[in-house]
């Protein structure tokens, strides 16, 4: 009687266990995967909107001041990875981020990776000249609220506070944006200098003319320079008709005031190489008047056969009352 209870039994759990494994089997790894997916989607669609406040952006003189500031969040459906099965799709979440300084800059962004648990997201989007902009973010009710940075630069980050469905706060103040941003847009300009640099190879100290030129970032390299404390320019020094070098890709430095570049060339048949280098530090002078007119104090090197420094002096601007420096 025993023996065949104990057969039984056995009989018994190896059809509920062979059931249990047809029902398993029914649900395949594709749709555990969709079930998850749609379980993400919900989370992401509960703080779905739009949200608005401010943002504390570094100034150029190490100040800091607030913005108007707006995101947009939504989810959104993605080509499945290489970690999920052929066909499938995943969640994520995708945005705007929208900057109102004296024009709004709008940067959109993707694939942002997401916490559902702790309702955080990281996304990276923005140039790829000028480099990404990360966008972190944690909502907690209504309230989202988070950083914005560059990885290169995160004593250039900024901080924002947005509440969902709120209004757009007032613009700030123009003559604050005009002393403090350094990331506003700005449009295309150009200042020219004028000095008689001492030159090093015992020739004659000629007049030499300077000028920096700035061209109209790219929207997306706009919104990330509000994150950048550097400018890139175009600066050329001219000696003479005909004589003048051109520096396409200098950088100017705000936090130090410096502008540098290099050129180089390794020449061809009839022309020899040549490596140029500068570096100019702004000086504050009183030019025509004016107790506060931005100089340059620059030198100008040659790196071929060890020439070192060619010339080095003070530039000051041809028309102070036209000079525009860079924001």
């Amino acid at each position: 009687m025993k023996t065949h209870s104990l057969k039984t039994l056995l009989a018994l759990t190896f059809l509920v266990a062979a059931g249990s494994g047809c029902l398993l089997a029914d649900k395949t790894l594709e749709d555990w995967r969709a079930e998850q997916d749609a379980e993400t989607r919900g989370k992401v669609q509960v703080f779905s909107g739009d949200y608005r406040g401010t943002i504390r952006l570094p100034g150029s003189d190490g100040s800091l001041f607030e913005a108007p500031m707006e995101m947009h969040l939504e989810d959104c459906i993605l080509p499945g990875s290489g970690t999920t099965v052929s066909g499938s799709t995943q969640t994520s979440v995708c945005g705007r981020v929208t900057l109102h300084l004296d024009e709004p800059l709008t940067l959109s962004f993707e694939q942002a990776a997401f916490d559902a648990v702790r309702r955080e997201f990281r996304a990276q989007a923005g140039s790829t000249t000028t480099g990404e902009v990360a966008v972190e973010g944690t909502i907690v009710e209504d309230s989202l609220s988070g950083r914005l940075f560059m990885s290169e630069y995160l004593d250039q980050s900024g901080d924002y506070v947005l509440v969902r469905d709120a209004a757009l706060p007032a613009p700030a103040d123009a003559a604050a944006l005009s002393k403090s941003a350094p990331g506003r847009r700005a449009d295309a300009w150009f200042q020219a200098y004028r000095g008689r640099p001492q030159f090093f190879d015992g020739g004659e100290n000629l007049p030499v003319s300077m000028a920096i030129q700035r061209t109209v970032a790219e929207p997306d390299a706009q919104f990330a320079e509000c994150f950048m404390p550097v400018r890139r320019v175009t600066v050329s020094f001219a000696l003479g008709a005909g004589v003048e070098t051109v520096f396409t890709d200098a950088v100017w430095d705000l936090r130090t005031q410096t502008i540098t570049g290099a050129v180089s060339s390794a020449g061809t048949p009839g022309r020899p190489s040549y490596a140029l280098q500068f570096a100019c530090a702004a000086e504050v002078i009183e030019y025509k008047a004016s107790p506060s007119t931005l100089a340059w104090r620059c030198r100008y090197y040659s790196l071929v056969n060890h020439a070192g420094l060619l010339f080095d002096g003070l530039f000051t601007p041809e028309d102070s009352a036209n000079e525009r420096r860079p924001r």
